[in-house]
């Protein structure tokens, strides 16, 4: 969660996809993926929702 609240998400991006993606959908599965291994359990996304 630092980067997303430090840096900006999309330093997670793999850089050997060299800026060759549309960013709101890398921030969006990327923002997902971290709903999804959320700390708290009640928090996470259940599947149908995913």
């Amino acid at each position: 969660m630092d980067c997303w609240d430090k840096r900006g998400i999309l330093v997670a991006v793999d850089g050997m996809l060299e800026k060759q993606f549309v960013v709101q959908e890398a921030e969006l599965v990327l923002k997902l993926g971290l709903l999804c291994f959320h700390a708290k359990v009640v928090a996470r996304p259940n599947v149908s929702r995913v």
